[in-house]
């Protein structure tokens, strides 16, 4: 076999290719000009006495590490691992090249998942051979392996071991960028859902060892106040109380006193028994008392980037569904009451009598499915993504851009697009005009911290409010010509009334 070998390059065939990294060497895989390594680790595996511990960073190997196929994703419902702390790396070959001196801007991709599940994601590869960006996905310990309150920070704060994980896979990112012809100056920080939770956990961080330049957090998930009892699936930001509270409840359930004598437990025992309980990221004040990036966003404790927030037109559709069925225009008031008291459980901290009374006028003008739809939504993703918009305004963004993503295909059964169906077209060609634009204002925020500049999308002017609440408009009406407008369905008024259990 002829191998051709450069700086920090090995070309090993036409379908893989080595690199070295800080760590050693890695082998991936070349596919369509794109260079792809799945599955390399950045931390020392957590187990072997590193279970519910600080993530370390990974010692060095010799060889060559196999990086062609993807790693098992961390422990949730279907399985998975706790040796899982590894990440994506992809890059154009043409930008690995020892004699090219332009470098690309960075992708760091945080997945979702609601801080129980997900993955590193593997469109990226896609992102990548679009728009030239080295993209970075790494994958973070959930549920009870990354959250559970085993340490506690100088202010009283539980450690969170999975967002420690994030940022340790950022640091391996800045250190190791120019390997795959990536600029770490220049990296954009990305997430959807609990991936935009993620996001704005880096952004009120307040750690210097954080290296990025813009952030886009798309529906970001939120503190959700207002669930009560232990039915908190959405609440992406919990309580630190409710977190101290839920750890001594795992203990008292597996006889444990502390995380050392958890040492030994088979993993699949310790996810049975945790399964029923919160286990997320938390904050506390200088007080010690809960606090959460919303508010700390809004009063200026935060890193202040360039930023890009939005979310979908109909966040929790799939959701009404479960509850309602296929949308009708025949909902009962009986069905939509009991359905509200289904969803928000009886330790719920808002009645759906008062609820009904909020969206009155939704109900008269577009219906009980509707409206139950929206309320799912609104409690959630919506209008945490709304609070977050107004909330970097007040913070002191530099410039904040909004957008609305609605796009349905034509024979689309329900009134919206879905919630994470925004992030799809952006990282790949769902449909080629609309996800290319998006491709483009998300590349463009990469490379210069501006989605207007290097693409000829149309000009996405900036939200500033209370004067111009600009938004861009992504596929209304089946439309895949983004347009700019204001207030049409961003303006919440109902969002004011959620502010007290978002964490504003």
């Amino acid at each position: 076999m002829k191998v051709g070998i450069v700086v920090g390059l090995v070309v090993a065939s036409a379908e893989e290719i080595v690199v070295s990294i800080g760590n050693g060497k890695i082998l991936g895989r070349v596919e369509a000009g794109v260079a792809g390594f799945w599955g390399v680790p950045y931390a020392v595996p957590p187990i072997m006495g590193r279970r519910f511990k600080v993530p370390e960073p990974h010692q060095n190997w010799t060889g060559i590490r196999d990086a062609t196929t993807a790693a098992p994703e961390c422990v949730q419902s279907d399985g998975g691992s706790e040796d899982c702390l590894i990440l994506n790396a992809f890059a154009r070959t043409s930008g690995l090249s020892p004699t090219t001196t332009k470098k690309s801007a960075v992708l760091f991709l945080i997945h979702g998942g609601g801080f129980v599940g997900g993955s590193a994601r593997l469109d990226a590869f896609n992102m990548s051979r679009q728009t030239g960006l080295v993209v970075v996905a790494p994958q973070y310990r959930l549920g009870v392996f990354g959250f559970l309150c085993n340490e506690r920070s100088d202010d009283g704060g539980c450690f969170n071991f999975g967002l420690l994980d994030q940022r340790l896979a950022l640091v391996w990112t800045v250190q190791n960028a120019h390997v795959f012809g990536g600029d770490s100056s220049r990296i954009l920080l990305m997430g959807g859902s609990a991936g935009g939770a993620s996001v704005a956990g880096m952004l009120v961080a307040n750690d210097s060892t954080l290296t990025f330049a813009a952030a886009t957090l798309e529906s970001p998930g939120g503190h959700q106040g207002w669930m009560g009892g232990d039915k908190r699936s959405d609440d992406d930001w919990m309580s630190n109380a409710l977190k101290i509270n839920h750890t001594a409840r795992l203990f008292n359930l597996l006889n444990a006193s502390s995380v050392d004598d958890m040492a030994d437990l088979p993993t699949e025992m310790i996810y049975f028994y945790a399964k029923a309980l919160r286990f997320a990221p938390s904050l506390v004040d200088e007080n010690g008392n809960d606090d959460y990036p919303l508010h700390r966003i809004r009063t200026g404790r935060w890193t202040r980037v360039p930023v890009i927030v939005g979310g979908v037109s109909c966040e929790s559709c799939e959701k009404a569904v479960d509850y309602l069925g296929e949308p009708r225009d025949n909902v009962t008031r009986e069905e939509f009451l009991n359905s509200l008291a289904s969803y928000f459980d009886d330790g719920a901290l808002v009645a759906p009598l008062e609820l009904e009374a909020w969206y009155a006028h939704r109900i008269e003008t577009e219906g009980r499915w509707r409206t139950f739809a929206r309320i799912l939504s609104d409690s959630g993703h919506a209008c945490s993504t709304a609070l977050h918009a107004e909330a970097f305004a007040q913070g002191g963004a530099p410039v904040v851009w909004r957008y609305f993503f609605a796009y349905t295909e034509d024979d689309d059964s329900l009134p919206g697009a879905t919630h994470g169906s925004d992030e799809t077209y952006i990282l790949d060609l769902e449909t080629p005009d609309l996800s290319a634009k998006m491709a483009a204002w998300w590349a463009s925020m990469a490379k210069f911290a501006d989605p207007n500049n290097g693409t000829s999308a149309p000009g996405w002017r900036a939200y500033d409010p209370p004067d111009h609440r600009l938004v861009m408009y992504m596929g209304l009406d089946h439309d895949p010509n983004p347009r700019l407008n204001e207030s049409l369905d961003t303006v919440r008024p109902e969002c004011a009334n959620w502010e007290p259990y978002l964490g504003w």
